[in-house]
């Protein structure tokens, strides 16, 4: 609501260039859409695995381990595993990177927060690992994606 006032305001405030704008509102909307339709949970899958996934969306931005997820959820860290693989071709591990690696990429291309901050607020500890895995997850460094995907205001 609050976003949707604002952007309506400078739309049509004439001292502000409407491509920019325009730019700016469909960047904004698009990774809202992108992040809502990855957060979204499949209904037919297990209700063991649909907790998990709903608890690691919950708590994405923490610094959690593969056994605090299973222990959180009250499922054998095997059987876990066993669902991932199962249902989703993948690993825990692997889908909580990814998961923190899109939040990384929204606040990169949404706002103008620090580098090194935005790595706590996905739930890395360590700069240089987020750095390490952003970059091979998506073949560019967090600034050289900032520069790629940011649009100018």
């Amino acid at each position: 609501e609050a976003f949707s006032k604002e952007m309506r305001k400078c739309f049509y405030n004439d001292q502000y260039d409407r491509k920019i704008i325009a730019k700016y509102i469909y960047s904004t909307l698009f990774w809202k859409a992108y992040h809502f339709s990855k957060t979204q949970i499949d209904f037919h899958l297990p209700l063991d695995l649909k907790k998990t996934l709903t608890f690691i969306n919950e708590h994405t931005k923490e610094n959690i381990s593969i056994d605090e997820i299973s222990d959180a959820v009250q499922i054998s860290n095997p059987h876990l595993h066993f669902l991932f693989k199962k249902y989703l071709k993948d690993t825990p591990h692997h889908y909580l990177v990814m998961r923190r690696m899109q939040e990384a990429r929204n606040y990169l291309a949404t706002t103008n927060i620090p580098i090194k901050q935005i790595c706590t607020m996905c739930g890395f500890v360590n700069l240089e690992n987020f750095c390490r895995k952003f970059k091979k997850y998506t073949k560019m460094t967090p600034s050289q994606y900032r520069e790629k995907h940011t649009i100018p205001y």
